[in-house]
């Protein structure tokens, strides 16, 4: 399974990938992705607990309606009292 988002989709295709980490656990801490174009247009999307790793899973009907081009993406990681940027990147 893909460590990452890919690089290049088309519309209206799903997505999924896993993230670990040595020092945060699914259990503990929540990740979210944030894909935005320069447009400020896009989605977010919650990982779900895969163990301890982290599962993003982003449905056809999520990235429907999108428009082609480059969006950039943050993985943030949150706690309580904890923000924190983890990933990033762009995808097309």
């Amino acid at each position: 399974m893909r460590t990452a988002p890919n690089p290049k989709f088309r519309v209206g295709e799903s997505l999924e990938w896993t993230k670990s980490f040595t020092d945060y656990s699914a259990d503990d801490y929540t990740l979210t992705y944030y894909f935005r174009s320069a447009l400020g247009a896009g989605f977010e999307k919650v990982a779900t607990a895969s163990g301890s790793d982290f599962l993003v899973t982003v449905l056809p009907s999520e990235t429907d309606g999108m428009s082609a081009g480059v969006y950039q993406f943050n993985g943030i990681l949150t706690a309580t009292n904890f923000e924190r940027v983890i990933d990033e990147g762009s995808v097309t």
